[in-house]
């Protein structure tokens, strides 16, 4: 309807096409008024159903090479490049943003961040990076290999990978909770999901990512949500698209998308009509103290309330605050 009245819209009419502009731009209004009573319908629903939203903050301090973990020096690295790189262009924002998402993330995703875009780093000098991102490789395999030791020598364990695994096995004693965990890389998730059928066990754990065929995917999707021995689902972005997950009790982000929408997309994949009256969406956040990654923190908790407080019906403000993000950079 509105393509078709845009065609016909005459710029050598008698009236140079303003008759038909005012009827576009009425019908424009009308559409906008029905979809403003949507948003608001539909934040009325969600409230009316008594879903509330809380937050477990699990901040942390970077561990260096003093304890031969090298998470910080590769953070200094990737941090002292990012201030290097050009930031004119959006391709050159995009590139900075997923090297700094990287490093919040894991060693995995540094290396895939270097590796989708060689050719541009191949421009700049890389070597700290590089160097420090494999010790702390090599640090992080360790740690994933022997993670069941973490229960009598947990201060010899540095990762987020051994901090969430930590926290949900002295939380959760009974193992009767089910937890959506969230990572916008590939390959921590695959790592992650190593991670977590080393400690909790081959069952415990599944996983729904874009590594996957969309068949594995759904298979996964199932699992988790009819086996009870199934606890754990670890999923990319692409899990917080279209998906249903209430089963979940807890959704946890290892690490946080640049984007507000993304991120009300991960909650909302709980926070849905349908879910258990009473039955709260507990968003579980680690994220590592002084760096980026808790500045980012601070403005989706403390600046739009995200994590207790749905942002439903402020879609159209998403871009703007997205924006501003980016140019803080």
């Amino acid at each position: 309807r509105l393509t078709n009245l845009i065609a016909q819209i005459d710029s050598d009419a008698e009236d140079k096409g303003l008759s038909q502009v005012k009827l576009l731009l009425s019908y424009i209004a009308e559409f906008y008024q029905i979809e403003r009573g949507i948003i608001r319908h539909r934040r009325a629903e969600i409230e009316s159903a008594d879903i509330k939203r809380t937050l477990i903050d699990l901040p942390y301090e970077m561990a260096g090479s003093d304890v031969g973990f090298y998470e910080e020096n590769t953070y200094n690295a990737v941090l002292d490049l990012a201030m290097e790189l050009p930031k004119e262009t959006r391709e050159e924002i995009q590139i900075v943003k997923s090297l700094l998402s990287a490093v919040s993330s894991s060693p995995y995703a540094v290396s895939e961040v270097i590796e989708k875009y060689k050719a541009y780093f191949s421009k700049f000098y890389i070597d700290d990076v590089v160097s420090n991102n494999s010790n702390w490789k090599l640090a992080f395999d360790t740690e994933i290999k022997t993670i069941g030791r973490i229960v009598d020598y947990v201060d010899d364990f540095h990762s987020k990978f051994a901090k969430i695994v930590d926290y949900i096995d002295q939380e959760d004693v009974r193992n009767e909770h089910k937890f959506i965990i969230f990572t916008g890389f590939v390959s921590t998730a695959i790592k992650l999901e190593e991670c977590f059928k080393n400690f909790f066990g081959e069952e415990s754990t599944c996983s729904f990512h874009t590594g996957k065929t969309p068949e594995e995917m759904q298979d996964a999707a199932t699992l988790f949500q009819n086996d009870e021995e199934c606890r754990f689902m670890i999923c990319d972005e692409s899990g917080g698209e279209g998906r249903n997950f209430q089963v979940a009790d807890f959704i946890v982000s290892m690490d946080l998308p640049w984007s507000p929408a993304l991120l009300e997309q991960r909650i909302g994949r709980l926070d849905r009509i349908g879910r258990a009256p009473g039955k709260d969406v507990v968003s579980i956040v680690i994220h590592s103290e002084s760096t980026v990654e808790n500045d980012l923190f601070n403005i989706y908790d403390k600046g739009l309330n995200i994590f207790q407080k749905s942002l439903c019906g402020m879609e159209i403000a998403f871009e703007e605050i997205h924006n501003s993000i980016e140019n803080a950079l």
